[in-house]
């Protein structure tokens, strides 16, 4: 059955959308309550410089124009709690001083700051640099972040779609209360890393030093790669699941195991992720391109 996502109960009659012609305006949609708003400061403008003694000196008319104006702006800048931003102005001052930019990171540097912002103290690597990364949180929980591949994509009819909502949902429900799990969106470069890593390992080979056109090749081929790590960038998808000890987390990457070997519509592969990719995760998320939904 096809399903809609209610209305907010926070929206009153103000926050109705106006959306004129497509053929007048395309695109182009305004709430009623900037209608109104703008109305009123286009009529109370009007009649206060020609109704009242500030219309007899320009720059009374002026001065009374543009407090209108800064006053109607910062009124339509609330939020959906009908609260001011004026928190982002002093948020904004703060960070003038070039001390308030910047993170120390070389070794002799104190690291708090770093993990504050990202939440992880420390990640293990029991397998090897190569192995599944083991996330050590400030709180105290352990983690292990996975690239996973849904069947969204994949979905052509209303059904396909309802049968991945519900596989999913199933999915959560074999979560145990001591999990967190965080899905993470991100659009990154294409990750080419172990393509230019198994190229480069080649390349070191005899008998691609011993051979000039072999060499060339490869040498094209890890050119090409990192032009492509470069310039395309893909949607990814990936999951953060955390646990309070060693052996919950070791329950739920179980789990996860069951749901890929079971050709679930939930999610089709799922790939822990290493020290590196980790990394390159992070990166993403503290750049501003990421989007979590934590369950």
């Amino acid at each position: 059955m096809p399903y809609t996502i209610p209305t907010s109960l926070e929206l009153t009659v103000l926050d109705t959308r106006i959306t004129p012609a497509e053929k007048q305006a395309p695109g182009f949609s305004v709430e009623l309550r900037q209608i109104l708003v703008w109305m009123c400061v286009i009529i109370g403008g009007a009649a206060l410089v020609t109704m009242t003694p500030m219309g007899s000196r320009w720059y009374l008319a002026v001065g009374t124009i543009v407090w209108i104006l800064l006053f109607a702006w910062m009124f339509l800048r609330a939020d959906k709690f009908r609260r001011f931003k004026l928190w982002q102005v002093v948020a904004a001052f703060r960070m003038l001083p070039k001390s308030a930019r910047l993170v120390d990171a070389d070794p002799s540097a104190p690291v708090g700051p770093i993990h504050d912002l990202t939440g992880v103290k420390s990640v293990d690597t029991p397998l090897g640099v190569d192995g599944p990364a083991v996330l050590n949180m400030v709180s105290g929980r352990v983690g292990m972040a996975y690239q996973v591949v849904g069947n969204a994509s994949t979905v052509l009819f209303e059904r396909d779609a309802q049968q991945v909502v519900e596989s999913y949902e199933v999915f959560l429900r074999r979560c145990e209360p001591d999990w967190l799990v965080v899905q993470i969106t991100v659009r990154r470069a294409q990750s080419v890393h172990r393509q230019i890593d198994a190229a480069k390992a080649l390349a070191a080979t005899e008998r691609v030093k011993n051979n000039a056109a072999l060499s060339k090749l490869v040498a094209d081929k890890i050119a090409q790669l990192e032009k492509v790590g470069r310039v395309h960038h893909t949607t990814q998808q990936a999951m953060l699941v955390t646990a309070s000890d060693l052996d919950s987390l070791r329950s739920a990457q179980a789990m996860l195991q069951q749901t890929e070997s079971d050709r679930s519509l939930a999610l089709r592969d799922i790939v822990p992720l290493t020290l590196r990719d980790v990394g390159g995760l992070l990166g993403e998320i503290y750049g501003g391109r990421a989007q979590t939904l934590a369950r």
